[in-house]
């Protein structure tokens, strides 16, 4: 689900798959998920966004493993044709036996065609 106004644009988004296999194994899984995301244009060419989602990627074969995704930045669009990126991400995955976090800073751009 979308809006969007001029300023403000917004989102959820919810994933569910039952009885998907896995390369490795004969065994079937299934998982679930969802996400939000925000931006703000605040400026015609300049804009901050947000974005979190969260998963239950193996419910059946290694139900205790969760994993979390974050995502700030500011863009700038630099040409009609060229965006610019500074972001932030952050990644979390937790389960009985593993506990991970990884950080993320850096510059992506996004060609418009």
């Amino acid at each position: 689900m979308v809006h969007q106004s001029k300023q403000w644009r917004f989102g959820v988004e919810y994933v569910h798959s039952n009885n998907w296999n896995q390369v490795a194994t004969p065994i079937e899984d299934a998982k679930s998920g969802w996400g939000s995301w925000v931006s703000y244009r605040y400026a015609p060419k300049y804009s901050v966004f947000l974005r979190y989602d969260t998963s239950n990627p193996s419910r059946r074969l290694n139900p205790s493993l969760e994993k979390d995704y974050i995502q700030a930045g500011w863009d700038w669009k630099a040409t009609s044709y060229l965006t610019v990126a500074f972001v932030a991400k952050h990644k979390q995955q937790t389960s009985a036996t593993i506990d991970r976090d990884a950080n993320e800073f850096g510059v992506w751009t996004m060609w418009n065609f």
